[in-house]
């Protein structure tokens, strides 16, 4: 500058690097910092999460796209605060239309933007309401709906483009397509492409919020049953976005469980509760003597040509059999069709529900296949072909009845019913349940109250419901008895449940409305100055924003000690491994010999022991699918011999690799067993004894040691686990 350049002169000349390209000045080369940066921040590379030069303890600065994004992402939240959901009902569904049940209190959480809410709403109170209207009413952002099977996504998209609402299924094959509403499955929603879609979404600030439809199937989840779907929580807290989960069926007893498996600890949860019975519902029980497979299947098709006399054109009827056998019996003897899981493809399936919804069938027999969400108004009657398993998939299916509001029956019909004998703890309580509910002992729906919803106070059917079978007929009986002398004037029964001292807690009680909701977060907000509610919107914006985070970063921490056992594991394993477990134990010298050549006294009675357990085990394929390498009981991810083959984590062999491990689970644990004198040797045994299992029936046991577990993130056995744990208790008390 002193010699008389310019600014642009002594940025190319004066102000330049040796390794920069002449004629490049420093301002273009910030200019380019920035972008690459802002690319960085937008990829979601480590750089950006770290910031670009920022000390730790500072918060990183905003770019000014990020400005912008979050600018428009708050007008949303802003306006969403100020519609008027009456009139945009109407709108949307006509004059008429007011809202069902929870749904006012409900939608007015939802667009106020409170996370996480869960809403129990009973079948056919119009849960779908509770995304479909917010997505109506402000547009620009992306409402992503996680919906369990495919014919409920054939369903919800119909209804959205009958509403003019923008909805579109994922497909990874168009994974650049989005619309208001973005329906997914499950299982597509933890891939990779998947959650590449939701970063792109939230770096532009559009993902306004995630829907889990019919959230009590997490709880059916397990490592033989869409075992994706209990690490659905855990990835839709790190989307850091508003989330809803929404079911007709949750249980009081098993709330902590759901929330346990959804990663979101129970204080924080927004919790909307309605009654499960629905009114205009008849719930009875008709018991047939004689064989009862044959006997069932006649009996149906006598009440289903009863039925269909009562109940004239278009009114439909659903028969619900527990498996696709006699869901096959029962169709060809009503000759109707038949829809259960593996019937027909995708289309297939999409045109089945199609015929049934245009009226060409009036009667399909069926499996659970077509239990959740199906929204076919005029189901007259649903029948159910023997004992249902569990209440809580009772209360979906006989839920598709009477969607119209109309009156409509349930009727179950089975054999004699017995309460079996010799229950299992895991099994017995979700059938007690359903024991209870037809065993005719008390009003169908105080037991169903009382298991679906911890109400207590409920004696019969009420003033304006449906009576049960078992109520009519106590209705009738009192009739009859009135002309009969009483033995004691003034004679009155004690409330059975009156001395019961079962509580009701706040997250299951049902209040006269149905349900509960906090008091507005912005009170008599029309009646506050302009500024004031521009403030109030704001900071609760921004708590939102950081709760969300808070939450994103505690399932971060876990994944993070998960990954930590994971590296545990495979230390544990070489620690072990190409040497013999005699000798470790026993903290010998020289230990890197096979367990075969040991000179120890009892070695003999050890390899009959491990030779037992590997032909029980290992010979006779115990181990269950997809739970490990079968040749080492090792968890793939962690077996050289096999490899990732998709997003999905299916495996594949790897052509010429062998096992690093093989032998070695079943040797250390038997070694272990026979060897380690300590009382916490029995360790595995009480673990044995308390999930149910015979210790003096070796059979069982075994295939309880080949029983496949989630444990982390990993696919293992217990076998693995049981290694993993008694390792580690020698290695801590023996120095190792």
């Amino acid at each position: 500058m002193q010699a008389g350049h310019g600014t642009h002169v002594a940025g190319m000349i004066y102000a330049r690097l040796l390794r920069q390209a002449p004629g490049q000045t420093m301002g273009r080369q910030d200019m380019f910092r920035q972008i690459s940066q802002e690319w960085h921040r937008f990829l979601q590379f480590e750089s950006s999460i770290q910031g670009f030069g920022v000390k730790v303890g500072m918060k990183r600065p905003r770019s000014e796209w990020e400005h912008i994004g979050r600018e428009v992402q708050f007008r949303r939240f802003k306006q969403m605060c100020h519609v008027n959901i009456h009139g945009k009902l109407k709108e949307l569904m006509g004059e008429k239309a007011e809202f069902r049940g929870l749904q006012e209190k409900t939608i007015h959480a939802i667009m106020t933007g409170q996370s996480p809410i869960v809403s129990i709403m009973a079948t056919g109170e119009g849960k779908s309401m509770l995304f479909m209207l917010p997505a109506y009413c402000v547009s620009g952002g992306t409402t992503v709906v996680i919906i369990p099977l495919c014919s409920l996504q054939e369903d919800l998209e119909r209804r959205c483009k009958e509403a003019r609402i923008e909805c579109v299924q994922w497909d990874s094959r168009r994974p650049h397509e989005t619309a208001s509403i973005v329906l997914v499955t499950p299982e597509s929603a933890v891939t990779k492409t998947f959650n590449t879609y939701i970063n792109r979404l939230r770096s532009t600030y559009q993902l306004d919020r995630v829907v889990m439809d019919e959230c009590h199937v997490v709880l059916d989840s397990g490592p033989d049953f869409r075992p994706k779907l209990r690490a659905l929580g855990a990835e839709i807290v790190q989307w850091k976005t508003q989330m809803i989960f929404l079911t007709a069926t949750l249980p009081p007893k098993d709330e902590e469980e759901f929330f346990k498996a959804v990663h979101i600890p129970q204080e924080c949860v927004h919790m909307f509760r309605g009654p499960t019975t629905r009114r205009n519902i008849q719930y009875q029980v008709q018991e047939v003597e004689g064989e009862e497979g044959e006997t069932v299947v006649e009996a149906i098709c006598q009440l289903v040509k009863r039925k269909l006399e009562q109940y004239p054109a278009p009114s439909k009827i659903v028969v619900y059999s527990g498996s696709v056998e006699q869901t096959v019996a029962i169709g060809e003897a009503l000759e109707c069709p038949i829809y259960h899981r593996s019937v027909d493809d995708r289309a297939g399936k999409a045109r089945r529900m199609k015929e049934l919804m245009e009226g060409k069938h009036r009667v399909v027999c069926a499996t659970n296949a077509l239990g959740l969400g199906v929204d076919i108004p005029d189901i007259r009657v649903v029948i159910h072909a023997g004992q249902p398993q569990k209440l809580r998939d009772y209360a979906q299916e006989s839920g598709r009845a009477g969607r119209d509001r109309e009156s409509s029956e349930a009727i179950i019909v089975c054999g004699h019913i017995e309460q079996p004998k010799g229950r299992t703890k895991s099994w017995a309580q979700s059938r007690e349940d359903i024991f209870d509910f037809i065993g005719g002992y008390n009003c169908r729906r105080v037991i169903m109250d009382q298991v679906m919803d911890g109400r207590m106070d409920r004696v019969e059917c009420e003033e304006g419901e449906e009576q049960c079978d078992v109520c009519r007929r106590q209705a009738m009986t009192e009739e009859c008895s009135q002309a009969l002398p009483t033995l004691q004037d003034g004679l009155v029964l004690d409330d059975i449940f009156g001395d019961s001292g079962i509580g009701r807690s706040m997250s299951s009680q049902v209040s006269e409305d149905g349900g509960f909701i906090e008091r507005s977060p912005i009170p008599g907000r029309h009646l506050q100055e302009v500024q004031e509610i521009q403030d109030d919107i704001e900071g609760m914006f921004e708590k939102q924003q950081r709760e969300r985070q808070w939450l994103a970063s505690q399932v971060t921490k876990q994944h993070r000690v998960e990954g930590q056992e994971i590296t545990e594991f495979e230390e544990q394993l070489r620690r072990w491994a190409n040497r013999c477990p005699v000798c470790k134990l026993q903290k010998k010298e020289k230990q890197y010999h096979r367990l075969e050549d040991c000179n120890h006294a009892e070695l003999e009675s050890i390899l009959r022991g491990v030779q037992s357990m590997t032909e029980e085990i290992q010979g006779k394929k115990r181990f269950a699918r997809f739970s490990c390498c079968f040749d080492c009981g090792v968890p793939q991810v962690i077996c050289q011999q096999w490899k990732q083959k998709d997003e999905r984590g299916w495996f594949e062999k790897v052509a010429g690799a062998e096992c690093q491990y093989k032998g070695l689970l079943i040797a250390v644990v038997v070694v272990i067993w026979q060897l380690w004198d300590s009382p916490r040797n029995d360790i595995v045994w009480r673990w044995i004894e308390d999930e149910g299992v015979d210790a003096d029936d070796l059979e069982a046991v075994y295939r309880w040691f080949g029983q496949k577990i989630a444990w982390g993130r990993v696919e293992a056995t217990k076998l693995y686990k049981v290694f993993h744990v008694l390792t580690r208790m020698v290695e801590e008390e023996k120095g190792l």
